[in-house]
Protein backbone atom coordinates (compact mmCIF):
# COMPACT_ATOMS: atom_id res chain seq x y z
CA UNK A 1 0.00 0.00 0.00
CA UNK A 2 1.19 3.48 -0.93
CA UNK A 3 1.37 6.12 1.93
CA UNK A 4 -1.12 9.50 1.41
CA UNK A 5 0.29 12.57 1.51
CA UNK A 6 -1.47 14.02 4.67
CA UNK A 7 -0.27 17.33 5.13
CA UNK A 8 3.13 19.10 5.17
CA UNK A 9 4.32 20.98 8.77
CA UNK A 10 5.88 24.43 8.44
CA UNK A 11 7.10 26.74 10.92
CA UNK A 12 6.01 30.08 11.89
CA UNK A 13 6.67 33.15 13.86
CA UNK A 14 3.35 34.11 14.75
CA UNK A 15 0.61 31.31 14.20
CA UNK A 16 -2.68 34.49 14.56
CA UNK A 17 -0.87 36.34 11.38
CA UNK A 18 -0.20 33.08 9.44
CA UNK A 19 -4.06 31.93 9.92
CA UNK A 20 -5.14 35.85 9.09
CA UNK A 21 -2.96 35.15 5.69
CA UNK A 22 -4.58 31.90 4.41
CA UNK A 23 -7.81 33.05 5.22
CA UNK A 24 -7.63 35.78 2.87
CA UNK A 25 -6.40 33.17 0.41
CA UNK A 26 -10.24 31.75 0.96
CA UNK A 27 -8.48 28.42 2.76
CA UNK A 28 -10.41 27.12 5.85
CA UNK A 29 -8.43 28.16 9.31
CA UNK A 30 -8.78 25.70 12.25
CA UNK A 31 -6.68 26.18 15.05
CA UNK A 32 -5.48 23.22 17.47
CA UNK A 33 -4.19 25.28 20.31
CA UNK A 34 -2.36 28.67 20.42
CA UNK A 35 0.44 27.51 18.77
CA UNK A 36 -1.14 25.56 16.06
CA UNK A 37 -3.00 25.19 12.97
CA UNK A 38 -4.31 23.89 10.13
CA UNK A 39 -5.07 25.27 7.32
CA UNK A 40 -7.25 23.26 4.64
CA UNK A 41 -7.77 24.54 0.83
CA UNK A 42 -10.76 23.29 -1.10
CA UNK A 43 -8.93 20.39 -2.82
CA UNK A 44 -8.04 18.97 0.10
CA UNK A 45 -4.46 19.66 0.98
CA UNK A 46 -3.56 20.61 4.50
CA UNK A 47 -0.78 22.71 6.08
CA UNK A 48 -0.06 22.79 9.39
CA UNK A 49 1.34 25.66 11.46
CA UNK A 50 3.42 25.21 14.43
CA UNK A 51 4.35 28.33 16.11
CA UNK A 52 8.06 28.67 17.32
CA UNK A 53 10.55 30.94 18.14
CA UNK A 54 13.96 28.71 16.75
CA UNK A 55 15.66 30.23 14.10
CA UNK A 56 14.06 28.52 10.53
CA UNK A 57 14.58 29.76 6.85
CA UNK A 58 11.49 30.06 4.38
CA UNK A 59 14.13 29.75 1.68
CA UNK A 60 14.03 25.90 2.52
CA UNK A 61 10.90 25.85 0.53
CA UNK A 62 10.87 26.89 -3.06
CA UNK A 63 7.30 27.92 -3.26
CA UNK A 64 3.88 26.85 -1.83
CA UNK A 65 1.46 26.38 -4.92
CA UNK A 66 -2.41 27.36 -4.76
CA UNK A 67 -3.94 26.49 -8.52
CA UNK A 68 -7.06 28.34 -8.77
CA UNK A 69 -9.99 27.03 -10.70
CA UNK A 70 -9.67 29.46 -14.02
CA UNK A 71 -8.19 32.69 -14.93
CA UNK A 72 -11.23 34.45 -13.06
CA UNK A 73 -10.47 33.17 -10.29
CA UNK A 74 -6.67 34.22 -10.43
CA UNK A 75 -7.54 37.43 -10.93
CA UNK A 76 -10.81 38.02 -8.24
CA UNK A 77 -8.03 36.67 -5.36
CA UNK A 78 -5.32 39.32 -7.11
CA UNK A 79 -7.74 42.15 -7.23
CA UNK A 80 -8.54 41.45 -3.53
CA UNK A 81 -5.20 40.53 -2.22
CA UNK A 82 -3.90 44.03 -4.37
CA UNK A 83 -6.52 46.03 -1.91
CA UNK A 84 -5.43 44.67 0.62
CA UNK A 85 -2.09 46.49 0.42
CA UNK A 86 -0.20 43.04 0.08
CA UNK A 87 2.78 43.39 -2.02
CA UNK A 88 2.26 41.07 -5.25
CA UNK A 89 4.63 40.19 -7.86
CA UNK A 90 2.41 39.90 -11.35
CA UNK A 91 3.11 37.30 -13.64
CA UNK A 92 -0.33 36.87 -15.21
CA UNK A 93 0.61 39.24 -18.61
CA UNK A 94 3.07 36.69 -19.14
CA UNK A 95 1.40 33.56 -19.53
CA UNK A 96 -2.11 35.14 -20.47
CA UNK A 97 -1.98 33.58 -24.00
CA UNK A 98 1.17 31.35 -23.20
CA UNK A 99 1.05 27.81 -21.85
CA UNK A 100 2.18 28.23 -18.45
CA UNK A 101 1.36 29.47 -14.76
CA UNK A 102 -0.91 32.44 -14.93
CA UNK A 103 -0.61 34.20 -11.41
CA UNK A 104 1.21 36.10 -9.27
CA UNK A 105 3.51 35.44 -6.71
CA UNK A 106 3.43 36.64 -2.86
CA UNK A 107 5.20 36.25 0.43
CA UNK A 108 3.43 35.09 3.75
CA UNK A 109 3.91 36.41 7.02
CA UNK A 110 7.20 34.28 7.66
CA UNK A 111 8.32 34.68 4.32
CA UNK A 112 7.02 31.80 2.81
CA UNK A 113 6.95 32.58 -1.41
CA UNK A 114 3.00 31.57 -2.40
CA UNK A 115 2.47 31.51 -5.97
CA UNK A 116 -1.53 31.23 -6.67
CA UNK A 117 -1.84 30.36 -10.56
CA UNK A 118 -3.96 29.01 -12.94
CA UNK A 119 -2.22 26.55 -15.27
CA UNK A 120 -2.23 27.08 -19.01
CA UNK A 121 -2.15 23.65 -21.36
CA UNK A 122 -0.31 24.07 -24.46
CA UNK A 123 -2.59 24.06 -27.33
Amino acid sequence: MTPVLDHVSFKVRNVAATGAFYAALGAEVTPYSGERLAVTFSGGTRLIFQETSTPFSPDAVDYLGLECAGDAGVDELFARLAASGAQLRDVRAEFASAPGPYGFFLRDPDGYLVKVFHYHEET
